[in-house]
């Protein structure tokens, strides 16, 4: 399942809460982007497949 199938598979407040998260990881800057890949394993149970993508690239 890919990640944005993931995501609208879950509620709006929570699809919101994890794209935010992930946007933040989306960064030029690479220290505020490793410190957001740190806080991004909370959606690990959730989200696996994406948070994987993230710690792979």
């Amino acid at each position: 399942m890919g990640v944005l199938t993931d995501v609208k598979a879950r509620g709006v407040r929570e699809s919101k809460e994890f794209s935010s998260d992930m946007r933040q990881i989306n960064t030029p800057a690479k220290e505020p982007a490793q410190g957001a890949l740190n806080d991004f394993h909370k959606w690990e149970a959730k989200y696996s497949y994406a948070v994987r993508y993230w710690k792979d690239n």
